[in-house]
């Protein structure tokens, strides 16, 4: 995958704004939107996939937190509730 923009989301009301307003600055680069779904807030995956194909944004992946935390504790070996539980580790995964 070529160079693309990563936004860890929590508030769909932020990626709401960010994406309207960047239009020229998103096209033609690949978006990943993580989804911190381990907060209440978080929005739905189907929720800000609506979002994105009203913004017609086209090349876009959206991934939950808890994808990424069930890879890092298969590759790692390593399996306790601080990795399930620590959403503020999110960025570093």
């Amino acid at each position: 995958m070529k160079n693309g923009i990563m936004v860890l989301c929590t508030n769909y009301k932020f990626l709401e704004v960010m994406l309207r307003n960047l239009p020229q600055e998103i096209e033609g680069i690949p978006l990943i939107i993580i989804l911190e779904n381990r907060l209440k807030q978080t929005p739905t995956k189907q929720k800000v996939e609506l979002l994105c194909e009203s913004l017609e944004i086209e090349n876009f992946r959206i991934i939950n937190a808890t994808q990424i935390v069930k890879w890092f504790k298969t590759e790692s070996g390593l399996n306790n509730d601080f990795i399930d539980n620590y959403t503020m580790g999110m960025n570093i995964l």
